[in-house]
């Protein structure tokens, strides 16, 4: 009896190596040095092709319609898990764009997102307690852009890339809620093989991790998928934030992409206007209002899978364009 317990204790351990060593690792963060000239014109292609590279394993699993690593993350039920999309890869002659450099963080914007970009540091601001949470800020560096080529919209086009320590001590008021988005993004981050559980992504109620905290709820997110920066990881999603039933459109979508450097020190945070031909340009309201707010869950999920149907081609400026843009950062 007891040799046949150790011969079965020997399988299960044996069992559990081999489920061990199948698990995916997080991408490594690169070693190269980012560029050392600012305005210097480059090309994305390695970036891309490294990106590609990463993504192989996931998107030779999806192909074969298989989930790749393990199947849980937890024990306990949780909600069923979505498949997730993954960046296109654009010809290297079309992703051209110059390279900008501050201190430690560099960025290739490609010329059809923008004409030109700067990154500036950003002092710290403080209001009263009462006020909405966005308007106190740590000191912290912003990427903005110049000649942006998208249609008048309500965000600014803006990459935000905070100290985590840093707004933790300043927004003591936010403290909780920060730390909880920044965990809930390092999960996700950390279970990179596993599809995004659904509560995360549902119409109507889903909410993927953002900052700043905004006084407002997101409404959906669409196109969602994970792929690294130079140093780091991220998310990105499309999505619209609002305090009522409102139309989806281009007035109000962007683009957003939320990164945690590899030693977990920055939260980065991108903000970028985007447009598509599915949706109505300007947020006017239906002539009957009252039916619109009735029938605004199927309303809102139909609006979400017109947009996971699209092309990255079809967004302006291109999905595929941003998404290379994002994965030249660096930030050290």
């Amino acid at each position: 009896m007891l040799k046949q317990f150790k011969f079965v204790s020997v399988l299960i351990i044996f069992g559990l190596l081999i489920g061990a060593c199948s698990t995916p690792a997080l991408p490594a963060a690169t070693s190269e040095a980012g560029p050392t000239m600012s305005a210097a014109t480059t090309d994305l292609a390695p970036s891309l092709e490294a990106l590609a590279t990463t993504l192989a394993p996931t998107l030779a699993a999806a192909a074969g319609g298989q989930t790749p690593g393990p199947e849980a993350i937890a024990t306990e039920a949780g909600p069923t898990p979505v498949a997730i999309t993954a960046p296109a890869t654009l010809p290297a002659a079309a992703i051209s764009g110059k390279t900008i450099q501050y201190e430690d963080i560099s960025i290739t914007v490609p010329e059809a997102i923008a004409s030109d970009a700067r990154i500036e540091e950003i002092e710290e601001h403080v209001v009263g307690e009462d006020a909405y949470p966005e308007l106190s800020y740590p000191e912290h560096y912003e990427v903005s852009f110049e000649g942006y080529q998208h249609a008048p919209s309500f965000h600014e086009a803006r990459i935000y890339i905070w100290e985590i320590e840093d707004y933790l001590a300043l927004d003591k008021v936010n403290a909780e809620l920060i730390s909880k988005r920044v965990n809930e993004l390092k999960e996700l981050l950390a279970h990179s093989s596993i599809p995004i559980p659904e509560n995360y992504t549902k119409a109507f109620g889903g909410s993927l991790p953002f900052l700043p905290p905004w006084n407002a709820g997101a409404a959906f997110s669409a196109q969602v998928t994970r792929f690294p920066f130079q140093n780091g990881d991220g998310i990105r999603y499309l999505t619209m934030y609002g305090q009522a039933y409102k139309p989806v459109n281009n007035f109000e979508l962007f683009y957003s992409y939320q990164g945690l450097s590899a030693d977990h020190k920055y939260y980065i945070s991108a903000v970028l206007p985007i447009a598509s031909p599915v949706l109505q340009d300007t947020d006017a309201y239906p002539p009957d209002a009252d039916k619109f707010a009735r029938e605004y869950q199927p309303y809102l999920e139909g609006e979400l899978a017109k947009l996971n149907a699209e092309a990255a081609e079809a967004f302006r400026p291109s999905l595929a364009l941003l998404d290379a843009m994002m994965a030249s950062l660096r930030v050290d």
